[in-house]
């Protein structure tokens, strides 16, 4: 058909859908019957003549009526796979409204290749995939729905998240691979319903957004003991969601894995941009064939993104160990200045998390007059355990460097409930 794509999240209001089909410059709709009033309204504000449902609808037009046409009465569509778009996926990028990153048909086939390589992605005709994640972000859409459909593999979609719908999927469909975000695989770590269920057939948990800590992957391994991998995925929308993955052997706990091929990758230092070596933390740069081609009508925040050289500027701290691991500290707009030290929210997080009587983790930099910001903890405790401010103060004297303990001085928050967590993670 020659049209590209761009998901939208279904949790949308109409002004939020309206604002990015504006963006995108849409030019049909294609909808579920649950959305489709939605999706009438973004249309009328916006001219948009087709509107096609999938199922029934009286105002709509059925999408099935796409697929009835064998399209011998259209010219002939030819394309230049490096230059035209495939898909428009919406991105935050480092920071600021999210914008349309133009991933062309070379992008997608790209990634294809260098995570077919052996030792990464695992996908076959007789997997199935359980994909607790949302198919209108790249990662769904390219790491889980278009590459596992390419391999044959049965794929089981999870609308909407549910803990007790999602275990009893995993036993009743034998899924082998679990592609979800970082949260599940916490829950994974600790739920006791883990162990109530028959699991057995699952060898794969991939997740991505934010990445995993250590004492949480070595935690899913030991109740899961047949999982082959945690293959904790690392990239962004930009550079087709995907730079690093966990090799099927020799996995580090806490990494988010190696380089794929074809691809390259620095670590710069965040003031000079001078490059840096093994074990030394700075902004993770990548560069290759799966770099969008820029950002749809904003040439500005290309700019900012892709430097004249083409490497993506990913806004992700990070090291790599003398294996080439690579581990993502956290994100430069994130990071709390402290006296002119970077803490970093996550490590924090991790080691907070780390604690027997903690279930749940999040720091934020508060703005300090005397020293620029400092990291206040917001805290949930394990099964109701009594714990005290005092205790998790102690507990991170006695663990962490002299300015990340600045804690103590704007106080410890402890809940009862989960944490809602809204800190962009990387992506």
């Amino acid at each position: 058909m020659g049209g590209v794509v761009t998901g939208v999240n279904p949790f949308f209001t109409c002004a939020e859908l309206t604002n990015q089909l504006k963006e995108a410059n849409a030019k049909c709709i294609i909808t579920v019957h649950q959305l489709a009033h939605r999706a009438k309204e973004a249309a009328k504000e916006l001219v948009i003549d087709h509107v096609f449902v999938i199922g029934d609808d009286d105002d709509c037009d059925s999408a099935s009526v796409l697929f009835e046409d064998d399209g011998s009465g259209y010219p002939v569509i030819t394309f230049d796979t490096r230059e035209d778009l495939a898909i428009l996926p919406f991105s935050s990028g480092t920071g600021g409204l999210p914008k349309g990153a133009m991933l062309t048909h070379h992008n997608l086939v790209a990634l294809g290749c260098v995570v077919s390589a052996e030792g990464f992605l695992d996908y076959e005709q007789n997997s199935t995939i359980l994909a607790v994640i949302p198919f209108h972000r790249a990662f769904g859409m390219i790491a889980v729905l278009s590459l596992g459909l390419h391999q044959g593999s049965t794929l089981i979609s999870m609308p909407r998240f549910d803990q007790t719908k999602l275990f009893h999927l995993l036993q009743d469909y034998k899924v082998t691979h679990l592609a979800t975000e970082a949260s599940i695989v916490h829950l994974l770590s600790n739920h006791p319903a883990v162990d109530k269920f028959n699991l057995s057939s699952l060898i794969e948990v991939m997740s991505s957004a934010s990445s995993l800590g250590e004492e949480t992957s070595r935690n899913v391994k030991k109740r899961l003991p047949q999982l082959r991998r945690i293959n904790q995925c690392y990239g962004m929308t930009e550079n087709t969601a995907i730079s690093h993955m966990t090799p099927s052997v020799d996995a580090k706990h806490g990494s988010v894995g190696m380089l794929l091929p074809n691809l390259e990758c620095k670590v710069c230092d965040v003031s000079t941009g001078q490059i840096l070596g093994a074990g030394d933390r700075g902004e993770i740069c990548v560069r290759g064939p799966t770099v969008m081609k820029g950002y749809f009508n904003n040439q500005d925040a290309s700019d900012q993104m892709i430097d004249h050289e083409h490497w993506l500027h990913t806004g992700d701290v990070g090291y790599y160990d003398k294996d080439e691991h690579f581990f993502i500290v956290d994100r430069l707009k994130d990071l709390i200045k402290f006296r002119g030290h970077q803490v970093s929210p996550l490590e924090l997080e991790s080691l907070l998390r780390a604690h027997p009587a903690i279930e749940d983790a999040v720091v934020l930099g508060v703005p300090d007059p005397e020293v620029g910001e400092l990291p206040m903890a917001y805290i949930v405790s394990k099964n109701e355990q009594d714990l005290t401010e005092m205790e998790v103060i102690q507990y991170v004297d006695e663990n962490a460097a002299p300015h990340k303990k600045a804690a103590r001085r704007r106080g410890v928050y402890i809940f009862d409930s989960k944490i809602c967590e809204w800190r962009s993670p990387p992506s």
